[in-house]
């Protein structure tokens, strides 16, 4: 990653498939599949990231940055923890209702900026702030049928998988 980092590039596609031993000796890792890779400030694709990996400003539309690579390796480095995706949405709006039960409500400057916000979010007169719709206002609204989502792990937040650690031992 302080490689990519430091030649300004985004990968764009980090997954496990992406990510190679070189040597099992001294664990040399190898980055590959550079196809959606782009210079930062030169990002060219919108639909970027494989889905689990996929991080909340290219879900939103937002501009990213070396950010979105770093949000994939933390959802890789979980993923290995686990045994199974942090994050296995079905669809984006499956994604951000997970990412949501787990770090929380989006941003309200990110929503504000959102090209997708009309898409996810639903404003609220009453608090004054945006909120993610609901399921099945999301279907509603987007004309979008969605397979119900399945979980594979009760996870409600960062300290659930605390939880789940002290269990393995």
């Amino acid at each position: 990653m302080k490689v990519i980092k430091e030649a300004k590039l985004i990968h764009c596609d980090l997954k496990p498939e992406n990510i190679l031993f070189k040597s099992i000796d001294n664990l040399n890792l190898k980055v590959i599949d550079f196809g959606s890779a782009c210079f930062e400030g030169h990002s060219i694709f919108n639909y970027i990231q494989s889905r689990y990996y996929r991080s909340p400003e290219v879900i939103l539309g937002l501009p990213y940055d070396a950010a979105i690579d770093m949000w994939s390796v933390g959802c890789i480095c979980a993923e290995l923890f686990l045994g199974i995706p942090i994050f296995p949405g079905n669809s984006e709006y499956d994604m951000l209702q997970r990412i949501t039960e787990v770090l929380g409500p989006m941003p309200q400057h990110l929503i504000m900026k959102s090209k997708q916000r009309d898409k996810f979010f639903m404003y609220n007169p009453q608090t004054g702030y945006f909120r993610l719709k609901s399921f099945e206002e999301f279907q509603i609204t987007t004309g979008i049928r969605l397979d119900v989502p399945q979980k594979y792990i009760e996870l409600y937040s960062l300290d659930d998988l605390k939880t789940i650690f002290l269990n393995k031992k």
